[in-house]
């Protein structure tokens, strides 16, 4: 469980530490786009899996950004 959960965490962060953030952030999105049809896809079930994958995915990404958003800007 550690490490797929590694492994998936570093799927949206990595392109941060080698692209600008423009390029880094189609990456991450794109990277997570495939992840989930992947995992859809693994679960056999139809579009229900795929369902299931990028609902989880669009919440992630939701709660992500409303931590973030928490965090002050540095001046």
């Amino acid at each position: 469980m550690f490490t797929a959960s590694l492994i998936g965490s570093l799927i949206p962060v990595w392109p941060f530490f080698v692209f600008s953030k423009s390029v880094a952030l189609l990456a991450s999105g794109i990277g997570c786009l495939v992840v989930a049809t992947w995992i859809g896809f693994a679960k056999q079930s139809g579009w229900k899996g795929y369902l299931t994958a990028y609902s989880t995915l669009i919440l992630a990404a939701g709660l992500t950004l409303a931590v973030v958003s928490l965090i002050p800007q540095s001046a």
